[in-house]
């Protein structure tokens, strides 16, 4: 599980969870969501770090359902089809800096979903053959849960 996927990312990167390790969730993903991850995932992250030029750290990449489920994620969240990546870019600055600079390519990197989360960004990719929505926004999380307003905030 650690093949290199692109010049700074290995596959690992995307399926690491020490949750999953520590509650025994098998976190590996199956053809379909591999194929998400390798074909577009991983190489429009390489674009997005190569944008940012500084090195980014996902910290949760591909969820299992099983996994998903226990972190209390999203029922439709696009991590368990391996089109989602949270992640920080410190070097390039604070989440809410970094979302401020992809906003301006979400476009051209066809991203589905950029969401500044506040301690880390996320990004979601549309599917094979579907058009991204190009939403661009801020969570709120109020006792956990979390409330969305459009734009960078």
């Amino acid at each position: 599980m650690n093949k290199r996927l692109t010049e700074d990312f290995n596959l690992s990167e995307f399926t690491n969870s020490q949750y999953a390790v520590r509650h025994n969730i098998n976190n590996q993903p199956n053809d379909y969501e591999l194929a998400n991850i390798i074909n577009i995932t991983a190489p429009t992250m390489q674009k997005i770090r190569d944008l940012l030029g500084a090195p980014v750290h996902i910290t949760s990449g591909y969820r299992c359902y099983a996994l998903n489920r226990a972190i209390g994620g999203s029922g439709t969240s696009a991590h368990m089809s391996g089109l989602a990546v949270d992640f920080v870019a410190p070097r390039a600055g604070t989440p809410k800096e970094v979302a401020e600079e992809l906003k301006r390519h979400v476009k051209d990197l066809r991203i589905d979903q950029l969401i500044n989360e506040g301690q880390w960004v996320h990004v979601g990719f549309a599917a094979p053959n579907k058009q991204p929505r190009n939403e661009v926004m801020t969570a709120r999380f109020i006792k956990g849960k979390p409330t969305y307003e459009k734009g960078i905030v």
